[in-house]
């Protein structure tokens, strides 16, 4: 379909707010890397604190950044304060079962300057419960007590680090190229952590005309 490139000045604050979302995540990803390789050579169980503290926070990121591409959906208001990403999710889900993240993968033709959106839920990539899971087993990383887990110690391979990079991919794979649909077959958001333009992170609202056969297309990059 052809598009056209409108910003329209009320999408601004969400395009902003989750582009900023999602060059933490980039960063905090980056951490993971860097920590998992250990040059540092830190004991192996502060790394999987450091690892684990920042899953925790894409967790986090995840959740808000959904809260924050609906926050238009009327009842939003009330879950501003929440904190849990389980919480928001489960909310989110009352007002728009659309609301998560999907991994997609996206085809441009330079020549008549056309895109398709192609959804990809055969990728591995974490989902709405694995989000769930992965908070709660951030939290139980990156908390000593009770006693008895002092005292019986760690019931895995302190320095296998399987785990970080199972979750890394999921992770990954979820928030790399993905669609949030914000109004079913009305509107939706793309966004990219890496858009071809900058290398940056890049969200994109679609306006569906299914009448006119046309896209309107606001887009907003970090730089």
């Amino acid at each position: 379909m052809p598009r056209k490139r409108i910003l329209m000045s009320e999408q601004d604050e969400i395009l902003k707010l989750y582009c900023r979302l999602m060059k933490e995540a980039t960063i905090r990803f980056d951490i993971i890397n860097h920590t998992y390789h250990n040059d540092a050579k830190r004991p192996p169980m502060m790394v999987r604190e450091i690892c684990y503290l920042q899953f925790r926070f894409v967790c986090e990121i995840i959740a808000l950044g959904c809260l924050v591409a609906c926050r238009e959906i009327p009842g939003t208001q009330a879950i501003r304060d929440t904190y849990e990403p389980g919480r928001i999710i489960q909310k989110l889900e009352w007002l728009n079962p659309y609301f998560y993240p999907q991994p997609i993968e996206i085809k441009k033709s330079e020549a008549d300057k056309t895109f398709q959106l192609i959804a990809r839920p055969d990728q591995n990539h974490l989902g709405k419960q694995e989000l769930r899971t992965l908070w709660g087993r951030a939290g139980d990383a990156l908390h000593r007590s009770p006693m008895v887990k002092m005292i019986n110690g760690p019931q895995f391979d302190p320095e296998d680090f399987s785990d970080i990079l199972d979750w890394s991919a999921k992770l990954t794979g979820l928030l790399n190229c993905h669609w949030i649909t914000l109004v079913e077959n009305k509107r939706g958001m793309y966004v990219s952590l890496a858009a071809a333009e900058t290398r940056e992170p890049a969200a994109t609202i679609l306006d569906f005309d299914k009448l006119g056969g046309s896209v309107t297309v606001a887009t907003l990059w970090v730089k």
